[in-house]
């Protein structure tokens, strides 16, 4: 899947040449220049709309939301008045004002040409997407189509015997016509986007700037369920297209953690920094793994009253060496560095030039850190010694395999490495560090028997050393090479420190036609006391945790006093990823209101978790889990001939691997629903608000008398008149008016929301997995939809009536004071909406129109348009205009009397005007 944007916007002259760190709010940042190309297209053909400018993709699935671009910048300066500085950058928790990162970004640095050379997403910005409309940001999700992995039993989605060889950029990178049909989605929301340092853009802005010709592979990755939404998990590829070897390179990952809320000053100057490196303990089921963490972090100074007490971690997770001959290629972290703002290199300050940057990735800076204790093989802990405005860098390598007869090692044209790392938080350091506990766990992944034979990854042996490419070549059975360059046996063959090569207990020698075995992870076993390569499970597939079933796909229907909510049994269909078995068990109904658009937030990245409440739940009836409510009484059949779905059955049935076509006389949605309908996809709705269970409605002189109606031939029931005043009623299936509960308010910000459950599964009397409890439960956050609920369209029988156009065209509030504006709360402003506040124009005519507002003297304060017509999202119509009280000439209006005339494209309807008050 492509993630829609709307594009660049266009910038002022004045922002082109912005210094982050020179903003007005003093948030005091980095000394990163913005280059001109990435804010204005026209630099050079074809830019524009290929940047990725405007704040959109953002991670929302989780409590953390963070801006992502498509350039190498994570993160969204706030404070810099840039075009994306209102995205949220590492908010936490997801909803609150608090915010955790200015940006952050990969560094790589290399030896090239007998010097070295750094390349940096911040704060030098010398990544840029390629020129065609297609380098732009992907999302996906697992289990999506074309998305499946390890151990789905369609991983290989386009049967061509390879797994995951094209993936997610919009092109067709294996030739057979298709696009995107065959890659990997991993977490709950997954963005991808591609990015290298080649661009001669880069160099005319940088002089400096050396190229090293990697392109960059970015997976950025987030979660919903509780244990594992409190971090973003970053997994980056990157392929030496260049074409010459690059020495001794290395990878880190940079961080500038402001911590504070957005509105505050000042917030980066009373940040503490620190490194710590240990191993904790975790439960995986009935057992128990040492996880080995590794991670810098930052604070606020004094949690700034409560609203800032959280932690953030940069997290080295992993790297993977390309001169590896073994699959392993495991790579340890390097080097860790905090930088304070305020002091030279040699003191412990910003690297200002490659050299200084490179010798930081290195680990040959001034203030490296500390080898590992030889007994433990960690890190000692580090702290600042002071609060400051601190940055943060973590580093891995070198890489490559040896470079002749020298002591460099070599990254050769066409080599990839990877690099994982995560920005952690949590409340305090030990909340960071148990959510960093499950950040290492998730990357670390489960070890599966892929190749279904039994004799392979047994005796701790998973890894292959295969012919013809090794043939010859001898390897040790379980051994690995210590930081200092030494063969180390691992334990259990203490004896192989003298055993010569020859001797088939401690080496093995590869085969021209086959493979070996050997433990290539033993450090790694070592340290986490988890056995690899037993039971004949020999491939690890790393990002692989247990999860909720998928949201089912959604949309709204709204009606004045009333949403309907419609989705199918996508959830119901898919298969667990990792047990291969469908483990449904319920749908979830969310509702958020009282929503305030927290600074960062927006109506695409969603409210905050408290703000979720829930509606109802349906579940998997006779099942003893949950309230076995059963699925019917939401059950939904689409208004489509059967000839319609039949046709198609038989189309699938006879022709399953060719698009079917378009039968004439259907609307295109028809035509999906019918195409949809015959694969077995079932449908549901829900209606907010829901019957009340009474389903009685009181006669207003009797409260013992029950009023039960029948429902009008348009089916539109009218309120009741009760001895408590008028209750609203709704058609039912039987055909009378019922009782509902009180309806969702016209006007007012509103999200919903749909998940899924699942149940835990476990071996039955017969072996086989049967339900066995509660399970895992999808987050409201992952799969919402916004809505103004709108009010219905003035029909036209009724616009001859003037008394009726008089009564219900009107303006609300009436008055529109802050108190009586309240009843949609006030939102913070931003750059779309600088009020936060709104009137609404309500029961316009059902036609095209505009509504223009004047002062008393005549004078046109703002002119709205307007389309009261039927939506798929209304099918009666949007009657209601907002008006966020600015007008035409971008200043909020005063207090006053204002006229407001409703005219309408349509000849039938004619000119309404009104009147309304403004108190400031």
């Amino acid at each position: 899947m492509r993630r829609t944007t709307t594009g660049c916007r266009k910038v002022a002259g004045i922002v082109l040449a912005l210094v982050l760190g020179g903003s007005s709010q003093a948030l005091a940042r980095g000394t990163m220049t913005f280059p001109p190309d990435l804010l204005d297209g026209t630099t050079y053909p074809g830019m524009r709309g290929i940047l990725e400018l405007d704040g959109d993709n953002v991670h929302n699935c989780g409590n953390i939301l963070l801006h992502v671009t498509n350039f190498g910048l994570i993160g969204s300066a706030p404070g810099s008045r840039l075009s994306f500085e209102s995205a949220p950058s590492a908010q936490w928790p997801s909803g609150s004002k608090t915010e955790y990162l200015w940006v952050a970004g990969l560094w790589i640095g290399a030896v090239k040409n007998a010097e070295p050379a750094v390349t940096t997403a911040v704060y030098a910005l010398e990544f840029r997407p390629g020129l065609s409309e297609f380098d732009r940001i992907y999302w996906t999700r697992e289990l999506a189509p074309g998305g499946a992995r390890r151990p789905s039993p369609n991983a290989d989605d386009d049967r061509d015997g390879m797994e995951d060889e094209d993936w997610l950029d919009g092109r067709d990178n294996d030739g057979d016509g298709g696009i995107d049909e065959d890659y990997a989605a991993i977490s709950n929301q997954m963005f991808f986007c591609e990015y290298s340092d080649v661009d001669p853009n880069i160099k005319l802005n940088q002089p400096e700037h050396v190229p090293l010709g990697f392109r960059v592979q970015q997976s950025s990755l987030c979660w919903e369920d509780q244990l594992i939404d409190d971090f973003i998990a970053f997994d980056f590829r990157l392929i030496n297209e260049s074409f010459e070897p690059l020495l001794d390179t290395y990878v880190g990952f940079f961080a500038d953690c402001d911590i504070g809320e957005r509105e505050r000053e000042q917030v980066s100057e009373d940040d503490w920094a620190g490194f710590w490196e240990g191993i904790e303990v975790a439960r995986l089921g009935n057992t128990f793994k040492n996880v080995k963490v590794s991670i810098g972090y930052m604070f606020d100074d004094d949690g700034d009253e409560g609203t800032a007490d959280g932690y953030i971690g940069l997290m080295f997770l992993g790297a993977q060496d390309p001169g590896a001959q073994t699959g392993g290629g495991f790579v340890s972290l390097n080097n860790f560095r905090m930088f304070s703002g305020q002091s030279a290199f040699e003191q412990g300050g910003d690297p200002s030039n490659d050299e200084e940057r490179y010798r930081t990735l290195a680990g040959t800076d001034p203030k490296p850190l500390p080898p590992a204790d030889p007994m433990t093989g960690l890190r000692p802990a580090q702290l600042a010694r002071k609060a400051d405005d601190y940055r943060m860098l973590v580093s891995a390598g070198p890489f490559g395999a040896p470079f002749g007869d020298t002591e460099f090692l070599s990254v050769e044209p066409g080599d990839s490495l990877g690099f994982q790392a995560a920005l952690v938080i949590g409340y305090r350091f030990d909340g960071m560090l148990a959510n960093a506990v499950q950040a290492q766990l998730t990357y670390d992944g489960v070890y599966l028997d892929c190749d279904e034979d039994p004799s392979t990854g047994v005796v701790g042996r998973e890894t292959p050393v295969c012919g013809p490419d090794l043939a010859g070549l001898t390897f040790p059975i379980a051994a690995y090479t210590n930081e200092q360059g030494q063969l180390t046996w691992c334990e259990g063959f203490e004896n192989c420190v003298t055993a010569p090569p020859s001797d088939e207990n401690c080496w093995v020698q590869v085969r021209a036609d086959g493979c070996e075995w050997i433990n290539a992870d033993c450090q790694i076993e070592e340290q986490t006391g988890f056995p690899t390569g037993v039971d004949g499970k020999e491939c690890l597939v790393n990002w692989l945790v247990g999860t909720a079933p998928p949201p089912p796909r959604m949309r709204l229907v709204a009606r004045e006093n009333a949403v309907d909510l419609l989705w199918d049994n996508f959830s119901e269909r898919t298969p667990d990823l990792r047990l291969n078995v469908v483990d449904f068990e319920s749908y979830r109904i969310w509702r958020a209101d009282n929503w305030t658009r927290p600074l960062g937030s927006s109506t695409e990245t969603g409210p905050g978790s408290e703000l979720w409440a829930l509606l109802a739940e349906f579940d998997l009836p006779r099942n003893n889990i949950g309230s076995d409510t059963g699925l019917d009484a939401i059950r939904y059949t689409p208004d489509i001939p059967d000839r319609a779905i039949e046709f198609y059955r038989e189309w699938f049935a006879q022709h399953p691997f060719l698009d079917p076509p378009d039968l004439p006389g259907f609307s295109s949605a028809e035509l999906d629903t019918a195409k949809d309908m015959a694969q077995g996809v079932r449908y549901y709705r829900y209606t907010d608000p829901p019957f009340k269970t009474s389903g009685c409605v009181n006669n207003a002189n009797d409260e013992t008398d029950c009023v039960l109606g029948p429902c009008p031939s348009n089916g539109d029931c009218a309120p009741v008149q009760t001895a408590s005043g008028p209750v609203l009623t709704r058609c039912n299936k039987f055909g009378m008016c019922q009782e509902v509960a009180p309806a969702p308010h016209a006007g007012r910000h509103t999200f919903y929301s749909l998940t899924a459950t699942d149940h835990k599964l476990a071996p039955g009397p017969s072996g086989q997995l049967e339900p066995a409890g509660p399970g895992l439960a999808g987050d409201p956050s992952s799969n919402f939809i916004y809505i103004a609920p709108p009010t219905d369209p003035l029909p036209p029988e009724a616009w001859s009536d003037g008394d009726r156009v008089k009564q219900e065209v009107y303006v609300v509030p009436n008055p529109a004071t802050t108190e009586s504006m309240s009843k949609w709360p006030l939102l913070e402003p931003n750059n779309d909406d600088p009020t936060g506040t709104k009137i609404e124009f309500h029961h316009l005519p059902r036609a095209r129109g505009k509504v223009t507002v004047f002062t008393l003297s005549g004078d046109m304060v703002i002119e709205l348009p307007f389309n009261a017509t039927s939506a798929s999202e209304a099918p009666r119509g949007f009657a209601s205009l907002p008006w966020n009280l600015v007008s035409r000439n971008g200043q909020e209006v005063t207090s006053g009397v204002y006229l407001f005339a409703v005219e309408a494209e349509d000849p039938n309807w004619e000119r309404f005007v009104g009147k309304f008050v403004i108190i400031r």
